[in-house]
């Protein structure tokens, strides 16, 4: 017989699955009737079973459901090695890897000041890239 958080959990996973945009805690836990601290717990949990959910400012991704092998890595190279880089990965993949994570996916951006640092974010979110908490 299956327990209520076995329940909740396939829930939570197929309701990850289906959704084209991030589900933010307090969502999954409305609908699912707990607190958003119990789907805190959830998340964690379903992470350590290997369900690659990212947590988002907008909310919850399932990038690339429970699948495969996952890696992070360090790497080191020039400006002008970019592409480089990125065929590398892609070019051993049958698919390109915003297939893997809808798309979503994180980058920490150092800038010299603020002013900087703003119009990067400025044409982020004008170009349509920058996911925002709603």
């Amino acid at each position: 017989m299956k327990t209520v958080r076995q329940e909740r959990l396939k829930s939570i996973v197929r309701i990850l699955e289906r959704s084209k945009e991030p589900i933010s805690g307090a969502q999954l836990a409305e609908e699912l009737s707990v607190s958003r601290q119990v789907i805190v717990q959830d998340i964690a949990y379903l992470r350590s079973l290997g369900y690659n959910i990212v947590a988002t400012p907008r909310g919850y991704v399932l990038a690339g459901g429970k699948s495969g092998v996952s890696r992070l890595v360090a790497v080191k190279h020039a400006p002008e090695e970019i592409k480089e880089e990125l065929l590398c990965v892609v070019m051993a993949k049958t698919e390109p890897l915003l297939t893997l994570s809808g798309g979503v996916h994180l980058h920490t951006i150092e800038a010299p000041d603020e002013e900087t640092m703003e119009r990067i974010m400025r044409e982020l979110k004008k170009k349509g890239f920058l996911i925002e908490e709603g």
